[in-house]
């Protein structure tokens, strides 16, 4: 299965009928996107928060849902079922919010790595200074903060 691609809720039927029509038990499964409005809590912020399970380090932490035995990154899905489509061959998902937890396609912006990278202030500093960004949900910049992380 391709990266980023999960099946639609007319395949889980078909799957369904043909079984139905072998005399097989009828599973019943939920959709992909059941599943994943089950892990979303809305926050006032706008925030689609993601409270299902989770992978990364700590304050990092990144949704997943579990698709056909494979992880897969819960904002790939909520991008996809907001679009239609997968994530763009050679992008990743850009949190606008800032809050890595967020599902909320209106807060997931496709950009290369190296933009993702030049927007966001990761736990590894390369320099002893950097600057942080507060950028609004449409992207625009609301305010800058030069940060010394020398010691």
């Amino acid at each position: 299965m391709p990266k980023g691609v999960y099946p639609r809720t007319e395949e889980l039927m078909d799957v369904q009928l043909r079984n139905m029509a072998q005399g097989r038990a009828a599973q019943v499964r939920k959709t992909v996107e059941e599943r994943f409005w089950e892990k979303v809590a809305k926050r006032d912020s706008g925030c689609w928060e993601w409270i299902g399970a989770k992978h990364g380090a700590g304050d990092c932490d990144y949704g997943q849902l579990r698709v056909n035995g494979h992880n897969v990154s819960a904002l790939k899905v909520s991008y996809q079922i907001a679009h239609g489509k997968p994530v763009p061959e050679g992008l990743e998902l850009d949190h606008l919010c800032r809050n890595h937890l967020c599902v909320n396609p209106a807060h997931l912006e496709p950009v290369t790595r190296q933009e993702n990278i030049r927007r966001g202030v990761g736990p590894k500093m390369t320099s002893k200074f950097s600057r942080i960004v507060e950028r609004d949900v449409d992207g625009r910049i609301m305010k800058t903060a030069r940060l010394n992380h020398a010691k």
